[in-house]
């Protein structure tokens, strides 16, 4: 007596040899779809790899350093920052959300302010379009303090939103700047997420001047290290742990400098 499986099994197999009657005609879309199909999965995780490697590979530039370390609402001590330099190079900045008064226009915009220092870029250079043409470099002459203003680089959004050009100004807490010039490529942006608004870059001392570094403030402080040729970013992590235990600050290495864009 055969088993139920039994007839199941014969039954199927019965039909398998009623539909190869006709030849293998029938199997022609069922094996173009399945080339599609792995073609399909190839590609993607050939893609992915290839976004992933280049991300590692070009991690200094994308993160601004080989080291971030990454205080929020405090800066670094006097003695953190002294340990961090004897780690390397060091180059410090702020990053907040603001609003920006444009008063030719009275019309206020939410912006995401970012204060740099002399040292800025470590890695990379920053491109700025001004009056005077297209700049690859430092920021600096254009952050300059200059009649009774800071200078200020702003994305070309800043400015079609608020419908103003170069040279304009800008109210920022309490603090008068005038656009020196318009970001065309900013090296780091990709490590700083996702933005709500607009890029401002000031300098350091005209992010002090705004007002804005109060208690309750969300700021974030990073602090970009380019190494020691003699230090590799294990040896940081691991004098880091030892050293540095009560810290309290995040690190991200270019190793994965963009840890948030990571392709799976």
């Amino acid at each position: 007596m055969k088993t139920p499986a039994a007839e199941n099994l014969g039954l199927s197999a019965r039909y398998a040899f009623r539909e190869l009657r006709g030849g293998l005609k029938g199997f022609r879309i069922f094996v173009a779809c399945l080339i599609l199909g792995v073609a399909a999965i190839a590609g993607v995780g050939t893609l992915a790899s290839s976004i992933n490697e280049g991300l590692r590979a070009n991690g200094k530039v994308i993160l601004g350093a080989d080291i971030d370390v990454r205080l929020t609402a405090r800066p670094a001590t006097d003695e953190q920052l002294n340990w961090l330099e004897q780690q390397g190079t060091v180059s410090s900045l702020i990053v907040m959300r603001a609003m920006v008064h444009a008063p030719a226009v009275d019309m206020r915009l939410l912006g995401e302010l970012k204060s740099v220092d002399d040292a800025y870029p470590l890695y990379g250079n920053l491109t700025i379009r001004s009056a005077e043409g297209v700049h690859i470099g430092s920021p600096n002459e254009f952050l300059r303090y200059d009649q009774l203003a800071h200078g200020a680089l702003v994305e070309q959004l800043l400015l079609d939103r608020l419908g103003l050009d170069i040279g304009a100004d800008l109210i920022i807490g309490d603090q008068r700047f005038y656009i020196s010039g318009v970001i065309e490529r900013e090296p780091d942006k990709a490590s700083q997420g996702m933005a709500l608004g607009p890029r401002v870059i000031i300098s350091d001392a005209a992010m002090k001047d705004t007002g804005l570094i109060q208690p309750g403030s969300l700021l974030k402080y990073h602090y970009r290290v380019k190494l020691k040729e003699d230090l590799s970013i294990e040896d940081f992590r691991e004098l880091a742990a030892a050293e540095q235990t009560d810290a309290g600050w995040r690190i991200t290495d270019s190793n994965n400098g963009a840890p948030y864009k990571e392709i799976c």
